[in-house]
């Protein structure tokens, strides 16, 4: 089996054996899993409440915000609470008190989502709907990612750079291609990476549902661009 791998050369080193069950989680993945439980929360925000994610995301970290909103709507006697007082967006309305119940909750795990890290929940997102709807398929956090071609490589490759160019950003630090020699191979599958970005701040729990599934379940988009989660013993290899 031959694969192919985008990397940034500065944490990862050509020539040398790895192992993806001995491969640590990334700062990324590390910080993903530490916020999971606050993470679960604004999961269980969006999908109760039926708001885009952008609004369950400000509730919690804008929770200060939101109580003193709550504050003005009791003191005013009203029984409900809507989402535009805060975005000026009609997204919801709830219960006073079962908004209260949320913040609750949040405010009581001890751990809270500086809005800056609000990026980490892209890959949790995925790995809950693995969780619950496909456990027997392998665990983004468990496996190093590939692709099958270096032209697949090198279009992702050109993809985010060109992203980085238009929006005069450095968020994808991936300098080259290089080629994986697959020493012992455990597991590996094939997944449509495009639905990944059929998901975004302003989706609903419904259409993440939906298009989680449809990736775990190996369907294409029309523009497909495979990605390939390895387990197993490798070695990455300059071109």
């Amino acid at each position: 089996m031959q694969l192919y791998r985008v990397i940034n050369p500065l944490f990862e080193q050509v020539g040398k054996e790895m192992d993806t069950s001995k491969r640590g989680l990334t700062l990324r993945l590390q910080r993903t899993r530490a916020l999971s439980p606050v993470f679960e929360l604004i999961v269980e925000f969006w999908k109760d409440t039926g708001c885009q994610l952008t609004t369950a995301v400000q509730a919690l970290t804008e929770w200060n915000l939101y109580c003193h909103v709550l504050e003005t709507v009791i003191n005013h006697g009203d029984e409900f609470f809507s989402a535009q007082n805060i975005n000026n967006q009609d997204y919801t309305i709830l219960k006073t008190k079962d908004i209260l119940l949320y913040f609750n909750k949040y405010v009581s795990l001890g751990i809270f989502l500086d809005p800056n890290e609000s990026w980490a929940i892209w890959e949790y997102l995925w790995e809950r709907g693995r969780q619950q709807l496909h456990s027997n398929c392998i665990s983004r956090f468990e496996c190093v990612f590939a692709f099958a071609t270096k032209r697949d490589a090198d279009k992702y490759l050109q993809e985010r750079q060109t992203e980085d160019k238009e929006h005069n950003t450095n968020t994808h630090i991936f300098d080259k291609t290089c080629a994986i020699d697959v020493i012992n191979s455990n597991r590996a599958e094939s997944y449509d990476m495009r639905w990944l970005d059929c998901i975004s701040i302003f989706s609903t729990y419904d259409l993440y549902e939906k298009v989680v599934n449809r990736y775990w379940n190996r369907k294409m988009t029309k523009n497909p661009l495979m990605e390939v989660l390895f387990q197993g013993t490798y070695c990455l290899r300059n071109m």
